[in-house]
């Protein structure tokens, strides 16, 4: 794929524009009798020439309806799920009155063939209770092999006279034994939504978060927390028992006292045995003081499978070495690069280290009054963030730039007025089952083939990286020149990816909307095959910044006023290089060691002279590289 490189930076006539950051989306819970007729844009003629790296052995297995979008509408939710024990996947989805259940009943399908055919069945039933934005999550308790006794657990928001009054937790076997479904009151005193993040672990450790919101007339967050809900299975009654935890940054508030905080965006999710757990928000943290930060990630960690959490030091991402390249700078300061992220997922890997996957455009405003604004010609970047040793030193991996922007709802032909839904990127992670590669997917529109600039036309795309070997693949265009070429609405990406002989296929579900054109009306969800990566894609040797490294380092004292020291064990006879950088990535100082016949190397730099500020130290030592930040006081 082309990479569309920003050269934003000389720039002085950028366009701005506010994206839909500080609002919270509009969540619909009533349907609609209205027909629209949606009109396309034309596409440009084809030449009969793919996109590079196109992988056009994909087909469709049809898998259940849905009453409408609002089903399937937040890429958060866990609709979809495969479970490596039993080989089986499961979509979760509410019900189409004629074809399965109502709109109010959840809908569990499963394929035990990969993906060829689906057997759907009603899974909660009772059309009464407005249940609405479902996520279904399979438990398997130990030893079992028969997927009649594994445990099905879905989640989500339940509506009463339009208000987010209640949580529902149901679970049952698919064998329709031990049926429970628990409703835990809203008592906040705001919205709360519980729908994204749900896991459980092979103890029967659950998890799902969600966020009590509050906004105002045009739609600003005026009160934001995280609630994070945990249930543990109890073997005697084979039930969930659920507990309530509260998770409360401090961002950065408006002069109109809104919070500069994304009530859409907040994740939960654990390490594959269960122990290490990060929660992440969207916001303005109040932690980056006068040196304000536009909407990045704010990190909560817990060691003790989710029974505390912490909050981790605050993320200084200001002239990021690995941003700096892609994103524009402020508008009051083209030399400053704050990023302003609008769509984040998570995974935890086999070392408990987060992966933050998240999209960026350079924020034009870092002033609270004026968070959200972005350059029209920057259509947005996806970065790998991520945690090595699960401490507080975060490294990026540039992975794509995007071609398109998000689709607004008044300009998607997908209903019309307030009843309008427009689509973003769809950004979405996933983890192996031994918890050692990472995977993210995302839709974005063939712009030189459709001629248009904003994601009408959505293809999958991917990219992976093994974490082991630190070693990654090329982004591929899986479904451009296909027979689902533009026409890849609403995605998941199962959060657990199947390990096949030579590589992975990845769980991917699309859904039809153009059937009826309208988001009240119902929609047809598709499981798409042919979506995978080959042991052989994985070309690409070490991560931006970041490769597991054969010596110890040492870095003292850090902050530093007058001299910082460095010290390398583990060498062997190897020449070093070390480098240290500023903020915008300019070259500040340079000290090379020849090979001296020692396994320890040892030198030091003179910083006296150097501002107060935060530094990068990259350290080369034959193919091998290190970055640690450094302070300077």
């Amino acid at each position: 794929m082309k990479k569309y490189l920003l050269s934003l930076l000389a720039s002085s006539c950028l366009v701005l524009s506010v994206s839909a950051q500080t609002a919270v989306k509009t969540d619909r819970n009533k349907v609609i009798d209205r027909k629209v007729e949606r009109t396309d844009a034309t596409p440009k003629e084809w030449t009969g020439l793919k996109p590079d790296g196109v992988r056009a052995d994909i087909s469709l297995t049809d898998i259940s309806s849905s009453i409408n979008i609002f089903s399937v509408l937040v890429a958060q939710q866990h609709c979809l799920i495969y479970n490596p024990e039993l080989d089986a996947l499961m979509f979760t989805n509410r019900g189409n009155t004629g074809v399965i259940a109502t709109g109010n009943e959840l809908v569990s399908s499963v394929s035990t063939d990969d993906g060829v055919s689906f057997t759907s069945e009603i899974s909660l039933p009772d059309a009464s209770i407005l249940r609405r934005y479902p996520s279904g999550i399979i438990y398997n308790p130990s030893g079992n092999t028969d997927l009649a006794n594994a445990f099905r657990l879905m989640v989500g928001p339940r509506t009463e006279s339009n208000n987010w009054s209640k949580t529902y937790l149901g679970s049952n076997t698919f064998g329709n034994l031990y049926a429970d479904e628990k409703m835990v009151n809203n008592t906040t005193g705001h919205d709360l939504i519980v729908r994204h993040g749900l896991s459980v672990d092979a103890d029967g450790i659950a998890h799902i978060c969600g966020m009590a919101y509050s906004t105002n007339s045009q739609s600003y967050v005026t009160f934001g927390q995280g609630i994070v809900m945990r249930g543990v299975f109890n073997a005697t009654t084979n039930q969930f028992e659920w507990s309530e935890q509260t998770l409360a940054p401090e961002v950065n508030h408006a002069s109109d006292q809104t919070w500069d905080l994304a009530a859409s965006d907040i994740n939960v999710a654990f390490s594959p045995d269960g122990q290490i757990g990060y929660v992440t928000f969207v916001g303005a943290d109040a932690r980056s003081g006068d040196d304000l930060c536009a909407y990045q990630p704010i990190v909560y960690k817990s060691t003790d499978r989710g029974l505390t959490w912490e909050i981790m030091d605050y993320l200084n991402l200001k002239n990021h070495p690995a941003l700096v390249e892609y994103l524009p700078g402020l508008k009051r300061d083209f030399s400053i690069v704050k990023p302003s992220v609008s769509e984040t997922d998570l995974v935890v890997d086999a070392d408990g280290n987060a992966h933050i996957f998240m999209l960026c455009k350079g924020a034009s405003s870092d002033h609270p009054d004026s968070l959200g604004y972005v350059y029209t010609a920057d259509m947005g970047t996806v970065f790998e963030l991520f945690n090595a040793g699960q401490g507080n030193d975060w490294l990026i991996q540039y992975i794509d730039t995007l071609q398109t922007d998000y689709v607004k709802a008044e300009e998607s032909g997908y209903g019309v007025g307030d009843d309008a839904v427009g689509w973003d990127h769809r950004l979405q992670a996933g983890l192996s089952e031994d918890g050692k590669v990472v995977f993210a997917t995302w839709t974005d529109s063939d712009k030189e083939f459709f001629g248009v600039e904003t994601n009408l036309y959505p293809d999958l795309f991917g990219w992976a990286r093994d974490t082991e070997h630190n070693r990654y693949t090329e982004v591929v265009d899986f479904t451009g020149g296909s027979e689902v070429w533009g026409d890849n609405f609403f995605h998941f990406m199962s959060p657990v990816v199947k390990k096949t002989d030579d590589g992975f296929m990845i769980p991917i579900t699309t859904t039809d909307i153009h059937t009826n054109n309208d988001p009240d009306l119902p929609v047809f969800h598709r499981f798409v095959q042919g979506i995978s990566f080959a042991d052989a894609d994985f070309i690409i040797d070490g991560a931006s910044e970041y490769t597991p490294v054969s010596f110890n380092i040492n870095v003292f004292p850090n902050p530093a006023n007058d001299e910082l020291n460095v010290t390398l064990s583990g060498l062997g006879q190897q020449d070093v290089v070390a480098h240290l950088y500023d903020l915008t990535g300019a070259r500040v100082a340079t000290m090379e060691k020849g090979n001296a016949g020692s396994s320890t190397t040892h030198f030091s730099f003179n910083v006296s002279s150097l501002h107060q500020g935060i530094y990068f130290l990259r350290i080369d030592v034959e193919g091998q590289s290190v970055v640690r930040k450094v302070v300077v006081d």
